[in-house]
C-alpha cells in the first residue's frame, strides 16, 4: 500500500484539524439535542436543518480522515494522535447514545409522573364535583320538609274551617314537598355510591362527603310528617264534601320521579321515605367504615376529624365556615320541625 507523502500526510492534518471544531460543535449540539428531546416537530426549521445536516456530515468527515491517517501515515506520532482521535470518537459515539438513553428514559418517567398528577387532578375534580353536588342536594332537603310541614299547619287550619279546596291544595302540596324530599334523599344516596366508588381508585387523600350521620338521622323526621299527612287525609274522608273534593283532586300528576299522582303520593310517599333514609344511612356508614381511620391519620396534624370532614371538598375557609353554619341551621330547623314548631326568623 502506498504510504502518503509529507505534504499529503500534512494536507490530511490540516483536513483533520479544519473538522475538529465543527466535529467538537456537533458533539455539543448533540449533547444539547439528547437533552432537548421535547421539541415539537413544527419548531423545526429549514435552517435547523440544514445546520443539523452539516454538524452531521462534519463527524464523518473527521472519521474518514481518522482511518486514512491511520493507514497511511508512516508517522509513529501522527498515527498516535489519529489513533487517539479515533478512541475519543468511539468513546463520544458509545457515550452518546447512553446519554439519549438515560434522558429519554428521565423524560419517560417525567411524563408518567406528570399523567399520574394530571389523572389525580382530574379524579379529585370529580371527587369534589361529587360532594358539592350531594351538599348543594343536601342542604335543600330540610326546607322541604319544612314547607311540608307549614302545607299541614294551614291544611289544619283550612279543615277546621271546612275550606274544602284550600285544604286540599295544601295537601297536595305538602304531598309534592315530601316526594321532592323522598328524591333528594335517593340523590344523595345515589351520590354517597359514586363517591365510594371514586374513592376506591383515589390514590391521595379524597375530600370527605359532606352528608353527616348526625344530619340524617334527623330525617326520620319526614316520616313524622308523612304519617300526620296521611292521619289528616284519613280524618277528612269522613267528611262527605271533603271527599268528593279530593275525587276531583286525586289524579293531579305531582311530577316527581317515582311517583304518579296525589292519591299514590299519598299512599306511597312514608314507606317510600323510610326506605330512602335508611338507605342513605346504611351508605354513610359504609364510607365512614372505609374511610375514617384513614381521614383521621391524614388531618391528625392540622385539625380535628369534623373539622376537616366539613371543609375538605370547600375552595376556602370562608366556604368552609359558611358550610357549617348552614349545616347549624338545618340541624336546628329539623330540630324544630321534630317539635312541631317552625323556626323563628
Amino acid at each position: 500500500m502506498k504510504r502518503l507523502t509529507s505534504d499529503e500526510l500534512n494536507a490530511l492534518n490540516g483536513l483533520y484539524w479544519a473538522y475538529l471544531l465543527p466535529a467538537l460543535t456537533y458533539m455539543t449540539g448533540g449533547l444539547i439535542s439528547y437533552f432537548n428531546l421535547s421539541v415539537p416537530r413544527e419548531e423545526l426549521t429549514t435552517g435547523n436543518i440544514i445546520l443539523g445536516l452539516f454538524l452531521g456530515f462534519c463527524p464523518g468527515i473527521n472519521w474518514l480522515v481518522i482511518v486514512v491517517g491511520i493507514l497511511l501515515s508512516s508517522d509513529d506520532s501522527d498515527k498516535a494522535l489519529f489513533f487517539n482521535s479515533l478512541i475519543v470518537w468511539a468513546s463520544a459515539g458509545m457515550l452518546l447514545p447512553m446519554l439519549a438513553h438515560s434522558r429519554r428514559n428521565e423524560e419517560v418517567e417525567a411524563n408518567r409522573r406528570k399523567q399520574d398528577e394530571e389523572a389525580r387532578n382530574a379524579q379529585r375534580r370529580q371527587l369534589v364535583s361529587v360532594c358539592e353536588t350531594a351538599w348543594q342536594t343536601l342542604k335543600n332537603l330540610p326546607r322541604k320538609l319544612q314547607a311540608a310541614d307549614g302545607d299541614l299547619n294551614i291544611a289544619q287550619v283550612d279543615f277546621a274551617e271546612t275550606a274544602y279546596e284550600p285544604y286540599w291544595a295544601a295537601i297536595e302540596r305538602a304531598a309534592r314537598h315530601l316526594a321532592d324530599f323522598h328524591y333528594g334523599t335517593t340523590e344523595v344516596n345515589r351520590l354517597a355510591a359514586e363517591y365510594t366508588s371514586l374513592c376506591a381508585a383515589y390514590p391521595g387523600t379524597p375530600p370527605s362527603f359532606p352528608a353527616t350521620t348526625d344530619l340524617v338521622e334527623k330525617f326520620h323526621v319526614a316520616e313524622t310528617i308523612a304519617t300526620q299527612m296521611c292521619e289528616m287525609v284519613r280524618l277528612a274522608h269522613r267528611d262527605r264534601d271533603f271527599a268528593m273534593i279530593f275525587q276531583q283532586r286525586k289524579t293531579n300528576r305531582i311530577l316527581v320521579d317515582g311517583f304518579g299522582n296525589l292519591a299514590s303520593t299519598i299512599d306511597r310517599v312514608g314507606d317510600s321515605i323510610r326506605g330512602a333514609v335508611s338507605d342513605l344511612s346504611g351508605s354513610l356508614e359504609r364510607v365512614t367504615q372505609r374511610f375514617e381511620s384513614y381521614h383521621r391519620e391524614t388531618v391528625a396534624a392540622i385539625g380535628s376529624f369534623a373539622d376537616q370532614e366539613r371543609r375538605s371538598h370547600f375552595n376556602s375557609i370562608e366556604a368552609a365556615r359558611d358550610a357549617e353554619r348552614e349545616r347549624g341551621e338545618m340541624l336546628s330547623m329539623l330540630d324544630n320541625i321534630q317539635r312541631r314548631r317552625l323556626p323563628s326568623i
